[in-house]
């Protein structure tokens, strides 16, 4: 094989295909890194674009819970459940191709008792996150990927976590007998 490979540097018709050789192998790990690239930041926006949605609805209703609370205005058709709010968002991420074991939501809340200051607690079917009006609620969205084709052609670990961080203002009252105002 090194003499055809020698016989072919010699011979000036041979050069050009090792010069097409390389370029082919220069093209082929450009676009397999490009590929790659747009997958995940897509993925990424669908996640960035989902925490947004997550995080005003849970704003909008002071929190989650696995029922709908009573009094709620506009009832069942405008709160969300703990389980719908995971149904929704599996069902987004399984048109982009991403399996529900590489995401995870956590709701984060502010809390003076915790040494950081905000209490974390991890998005289920049966949640019942309250918090109350004014109150500080956000979500912090994990998620898994891996590169597919550079990972092919490259060595080393390719998986990867990133996390959305996305918080709000809550914006509903659970309980008015101990109304402050705004004042505050």
């Amino acid at each position: 094989m090194l003499k055809v490979i020698k016989d072919k540097i010699k011979n000036k018709n041979g050069m050009v295909f090792i010069e097409f050789l390389v370029g082919f192998l220069v093209f082929i790990f450009i676009f397999s890194f490009f590929f790659d690239l747009f997958q995940i930041g897509s993925k990424k926006f669908v996640m960035t674009q989902q925490a947004s949605q997550i995080v005003r609805q849970l704003a909008k209703q002071s929190g989650i819970q696995s029922q709908v609370p009573l009094n709620y205005p506009g009832g069942g058709g405008s709160y969300l459940t703990s389980s719908q709010l995971i149904k929704v968002t599996e069902d987004k991420f399984k048109k982009i191709g991403v399996k529900p074991e590489d995401w995870s939501i956590e709701i984060i809340l502010r809390d003076k008792a915790q040494a950081n200051g905000e209490r974390v607690i991890s998005l289920s079917d049966t949640s019942n996150i309250k918090a109350d009006y004014r109150d500080s609620i956000g979500i912090r969205f994990t998620y898994s990927y891996n590169w597919g084709l550079w990972s092919q052609l490259v060595p080393g670990d390719f998986n990867k976590t990133t996390n959305v961080d996305k918080y709000a203002f809550c914006e509903y009252k659970h309980d008015y007998s101990n109304w402050k105002g705004e004042e505050d």
